[in-house]
């Protein structure tokens, strides 16, 4: 019996496009990179390219990558409403003069999916996962006054017999013109192309390129409890996103926090628990998404040592 795909094609466009918590930016290839893939981050409302630190750093900025003093390991799951999620872990440490390197994988999915036959009737549990690999580099140039990073980005997505692969690369530049100051630059997915093909033949379907991205943002912390927070992001055919956040720390080791992404609050804070062999923390993020009546739910367990 001859299988519909109307079913499957709406589930991969909503999975692929409505997995970013901005209405406007779905239905581009690879749109699961767009969410805000960690709880500080969802927490600050997505303005996070200049903050970053530590571990996410790779997934975000990785001219900060040379901020890293410590190893740092972090993983994230978000769960979103219709039975979807985003799972990211990521490792960052230090080399010699003053550069960094780490790893970064984010999966998205949703599921189980049931495939259905021209009556109707339903046929198999459909595959369907998302995976992005990150490698990235940060090292000083000019001090603090001015950092490089580069990494590379590996795509791997599987839906149903459809698979697809594909890669390119981000750049990033990042500045502490002063101590309470930070601002930074990131062109994401530079030439990132997707292949698509018939995972049982191997058969060439089609190429997508996808939706390169540029990212500006900066954040003032005129306190060291207290820092603010904004980055303007705007894809080549997308529309501009504003994100604004602000955090500020009760004490060491419990801070909250607040943003506006893209038009959506969010609210987060963080637990940090000092170790015999380094330090542990606890964030967590709510966020309304705005095409479903609900909120999605982020935690990040975080370890330095």
């Amino acid at each position: 019996m001859i299988r519909i795909r109307i079913i499957i094609t709406l589930t991969a466009a909503f999975l692929m496009g409505t997995v970013s918590h901005a209405e406007n930016d779905g239905g581009y290839a690879a749109a699961f990179r767009l969410v805000a893939l960690e709880a500080r981050a969802q927490g600050l409302g997505g303005a996070y390219t200049a903050p970053a630190n530590g571990a996410s750093a790779v997934l975000w900025n990785p001219s900060n990558l040379s901020d890293v003093n410590r190893n740092n390991i972090s993983s994230t799951y978000r769960h979103l409403l219709l039975d979807r999620r985003v799972v990211t872990v990521s490792f960052a440490r230090p080399l010699i003069a003053g550069a960094g390197a780490g790893f970064g994988w984010v999966n998205a999915g949703a599921g189980p999916i049931m495939g259905y036959d021209y009556d109707g009737n339903p046929t198999e549990l459909l595959t369907n996962h998302q995976n992005l690999f990150v490698f990235g580099f940060g090292r000083p140039l000019l001090g603090d006054y001015l950092r490089l990073g580069a990494a590379g980005r590996f795509y791997w997505l599987r839906l149903a017999d459809t698979g697809a692969t594909g890669a390119g690369f981000d750049v990033a530049l990042s500045s502490l013109p002063t101590k309470t100051v930070g601002l930074a630059f990131k062109v994401t997915d530079i030439f990132s192309k997707l292949k698509w093909y018939n995972v049982d033949t191997g058969e060439s379907r089609r190429n997508e390129d996808v939706e390169m991205a540029i990212s500006f943002g900066g954040y003032f912390r005129p306190w060291q409890r207290l820092m603010a927070t904004a980055e303007l992001e705007k894809g080549f055919s997308q529309d501009a996103r504003f994100h604004l956040g602000g955090e500020f720390w009760l004490d060491k080791r419990l801070a909250v926090r607040a943003g506006y992404d893209a038009g959506e609050p969010a609210l987060g804070g963080t637990v940090t628990y000092p170790l015999p062999w380094g330090c542990f923390a606890l964030d967590y993020a709510y966020a309304q998404e705005d095409f479903a009546d609900g909120a999605g739910h982020t935690v990040t367990l975080g370890f330095e040592f």
